[in-house]
């Protein structure tokens, strides 16, 4: 990716229980109905709320590009899809309805419905990326300094998506690790300091700079993005932002953020997309040197979406032979791994499957 657990205060825009979360659980929709009665309210909620997960859903493992492709999906094929569901912080009234949602949809109609569409979609997810948004305006360069429109920008986005994002909240731990100028610059002792301080492996700066167009007056917005990892800084692209009419420079940000993020995650699907058709199997030999071992490298397994199944062909005192059931390519089963701290190399005799450690 070119662009590629933390403290509690941290802002996490993916879900704050997302060790828990599956890739097809879809969590706080929230719907507001008002009917001539409260069963009817209820009912026109829960066909709006499946249908609002189902699509989140879809923008989660789809290109934005290819949401069209889609197509329509009746309320009636999105029940059947529907595995589990629940209701909190359920209220009612005569007419009125609200409440908030959590689904859990079934993997294998997903999947099938996308596959019969003709529509590439994504499994993996990332590991937590740390983003440090930076603001240039009027001369002054903030990140943690009041008022950051840019950070509070990035701080409102939904979460839930591929590549989770963590916000720091900038307390003092925060700033004594970075500060605005260090973000900008890159400085690469503190992107490391305040990225393992979060658990991360990699920090994000989008560094935005604000100022009026010299012809129209309107406010316009440039955004450079850099990722600074174990393989240093890579420079992603810059965009430009120009407020249309009536556009505050709030809602010129917000929008800049939302077209940022969206690009982050269309960058890693597009790695990671895969068809129905890609199924293929690998022969991966697994050294152990004990019981737990084995268990760490089958737990990690467990959690890799792009995995169908594992089958043992060999298990002895000293390694496994396993064979790997996936969808994609080899090359994104090891990117797919990787995110899981599984490391997949090519032995002298093989493919070789070794467990990363974990602090």
């Amino acid at each position: 990716m070119v662009l590629a657990v933390a403290r509690v205060a941290a802002q996490d825009l993916a879900d704050p229980t997302a060790a828990q979360v599956g890739l097809f659980d879809v969590r706080g929709i929230p719907v507001d109905v008002t009917a001539q009665t409260a069963a009817a309210a209820r009912e026109q909620a829960m066909s709006k709320g499946a249908r609002d997960a189902f699509w989140q859903l879809i923008d989660r493992m789809t290109l934005s590009s290819d949401r069209a492709k889609v197509g329509k999906v009746s309320d009636a094929q999105i029940e059947t899809m529907i595995r589990d569901f629940s209701v909190a912080d359920e209220k009612y009234s005569s007419v009125r309805y609200i409440a908030t949602l959590n689904y859990t949809f079934k993997e294998d109609e997903v999947r099938l419905l996308l596959a019969q569409r003709g529509v590439p979609y994504a499994l993996t997810r990332a590991k937590t990326l740390v983003v440090l948004p930076v603001l240039r305006s009027e001369g002054s360069l903030v990140l943690w300094d009041e008022p950051n429109p840019w950070l509070a920008a990035w701080r409102a986005l939904p979460g839930g998506q591929l590549v989770p994002v963590m916000i720091p909240m900038g307390d003092a731990a925060d700033m004594a690790a970075i500060d605005a100028e260090q973000a900008a610059v890159g400085d690469a002792d503190r992107m490391r300091e305040i990225a393992l301080h979060y658990g991360a492996v990699d920090a994000l700066v989008p560094f935005a700079v604000l100022a009026p167009d010299t012809g129209s007056g309107a406010a316009e917005l440039t955004v450079a993005l850099t990722l600074y990892g174990a393989d240093g800084a890579r420079k992603g692209p810059t965009r430009r932002y120009t407020a249309t009419n009536g556009e505050s420079a709030d809602d010129l940000l917000a929008r800049a953020a939302e077209a940022t993020m969206t690009e982050v995650q269309n960058q890693w699907k597009r790695e990671n997309l895969v068809v129905a058709s890609q199924a293929a199997v690998e022969s991966v030999a697994v050294p152990i040197s004990s019981l737990e071992d084995w268990l760490t490298v089958r737990r990690r397994l467990d959690g890799v979406e792009t995995i169908e199944k594992t089958d043992v062909v060999l298990l002895t005192r000293s390694h496994a032979l396993i064979n790997i059931h996936h969808y994609g390519t080899a090359e994104q089963l090891g990117l797919a791994l990787e995110q899981a701290d599984l490391i997949l190399r090519q032995g002298a005799e093989g493919l070789v499957l070794t467990a990363r450690p974990r602090s």
